[in-house]
């Protein structure tokens, strides 16, 4: 290990040696490349190739993905509900985390002393899907609306959960509705059809 590393120490100090060597050949340069300029670009491609453990670090670019880049794994569920809900929601969503599925949920990602109305933007920007949870209360409630509107204007993914009967919101009639008013949340076949439904691409 030593005498590599005492070897790759001459090298790069060949290759700072020889740097301004390479300034002087230019590609106009009609002449055959001589044995310093050989050596030169040997240097160079060694110098790519010298790994983490000789303390040499290479800059890489940098590139910031957009909100479509994210995979299916990467991208968070909204849940959008009631307070007065709020037993059935947490169980919910603790059913469909377990089952490999993210969730954003205001009690558990808004902390504590935070501007609430600036965290639930900020929630619902990082999310492409929304699960509203309907009751005759959530479909009363002014914020749950307005969660929806915004699940709406922004494309979003909207899955419907009916947990009280009440009366569907226009915007989700033509949606597809999972019905849980008289099965439990245990009931694997209805909740294998919602994970579905979470999971899938949008159109």
């Amino acid at each position: 290990m030593a005498e590599n590393e005492t070897a790759q120490s001459r090298e790069l100090g060949s290759f700072r040696r020889l740097k301004d060597h390479s300034k002087a050949f230019s590609p106009e340069n009609k002449t055959a490349p001589t044995a310093d300029d050989n050596l030169f670009r040997s240097l160079t491609d060694q110098s790519k190739t010298l790994s983490a453990d000789n303390e040499i670090s290479l800059a890489r670019p940098i590139f910031q993905r957009s909100r479509s880049d994210f995979s299916l794994e990467e991208k968070l569920v909204f849940i959008c509900y009631s307070r007065k809900d709020q037993d059935f929601t947490l169980k919910l969503a603790r059913a469909i985390k377990a089952r490999g599925v993210r969730v954003w949920i205001d009690q558990w990602d808004i902390p504590a002393g935070a501007d609430w109305d600036l965290s639930i933007d900020e929630g619902l920007s990082k999310c492409d899907r929304l699960l509203i949870v309907l009751s005759p209360t959530s479909v009363k409630s002014r914020h749950v609306r307005s969660e929806l509107h915004t699940a709406f204007d922004d494309e979003m993914l909207v899955v419907p959960v009916l947990y009280q009967t009440c009366k569907i919101p226009r915007e989700l009639k033509m949606i597809q509705c999972f019905d849980f008013t008289s099965v439990s949340l245990d009931d694997e076949e209805k909740m294998g059809q919602l994970l579905r439904d979470l999971r899938a691409q949008k159109k």
